[in-house]
């Protein structure tokens, strides 16, 4: 693809990216610190004052590392002049940071952290915890003040909470000094998606339709929709669960005249959805219950 069509292409993306922003919304309360020590817990003692951190398993929230330990050196991820979460490692495994949120079941998240190193003899070995189970381990960088990110899928199965947890497996006394930021758990949905309703949006060619029926309602899981094409073409259907996510995507060829789709969605939560079928000239929406 030239340059020119992949710009092309990704200036045409961003309604999709913008629509995608109203559901992917963060769930974590200052994971960017901008509101100081608030909205978490640590078993790290916090410190705000001097050269505070000299002492190992102590925290500040701050935008100069030096000022709590002179031989700190970093900024923060967010802005480079910001607040970030300035961390001396414990001799002992600690929780550096701890949130919950609440979450839907049968949903995939998406967490993610900003790591820094800033002081790089025994670079920090955090581990990741979410309803304490790992989702994964990394180490700090090798770089002073060179952020980097750690992320992972989760799926929240049947927990309407997730808590979440940092803890540093290095227990090192020295040169084990790291800065978080940007702490983030969204809904995740995957960059298919997104991409499958630009296409989907680009190919529509039936004319104008008009819904029946949809039955049945309530339905366990598969349900056929009836509708009228008054030309022949592609129809994209896209069902959304109560809160805007997209949990089924496609599209299908419909003829002049009545038409009938037949659709399933396996796992899903019990709870009501919107079928929403697009033509190139008109989208019908409509709500069903899934029991």
């Amino acid at each position: 693809m030239s340059i020119y069509a992949t710009l092309k292409y990704l200036v045409a993306l961003m309604p999709c990216l913008a629509a995608l922003h109203l559901y992917a919304q963060e769930l974590i309360r200052n994971g960017h610190f901008g509101s100081g020590n608030s909205d978490f817990t640590s078993q790290y003692f916090y410190c705000y004052t001097h050269s505070c951190l000299y002492p190992t398993g102590g925290y500040a929230i701050g935008s100069t590392p030096d000022f709590y330990n002179p031989a700190f050196t970093g900024s923060d991820h967010t802005t480079g002049t910001g607040n970030f979460m300035i961390v001396n490692g414990s001799e002992t495994r600690l929780r550096v940071w701890r949130g919950t949120v609440q979450v839907t079941p049968k949903t995939q998240y998406r967490f993610s952290v900003w790591i820094s190193s800033m002081v790089t003899a025994f670079p920090a070995n955090l581990n990741f915890m979410i309803n304490g189970i790992s989702v994964g381990k990394k180490v700090a960088p090798s770089v002073q003040n060179k952020w980097e990110r750690f992320s992972t899928v989760w799926s929240s199965g049947a927990a309407a909470t997730a808590t979440i947890a940092i803890v540093d497996a290095n227990t090192s006394a020295a040169g084990n000094d790291f800065g978080l930021d940007d702490i983030s758990f969204k809904v995740y949905v995957p960059t298919q998606m997104v991409e499958e309703a630009y296409l989907n949006k680009r190919l529509l060619t039936a004319d104008v339709i008009t819904v029946s029926s949809l039955s049945p309602n309530p339905s366990v899981g598969s349900i056929i929709v009836t509708y009228n094409a008054t030309a022949s073409g592609k129809l994209a259907f896209t069902v959304f669960d109560i809160i805007g996510r997209p949990v089924f995507n496609k599209t299908n060829e419909a003829t002049k005249g009545i038409n009938t789709y037949s659709l399933t969605l396996p796992g899903v939560t019990a709870g009501i959805y919107y079928l929403q079928i697009s033509a190139a000239h008109r989208k019908e929406r409509i709500k069903f219950v899934i029991r």
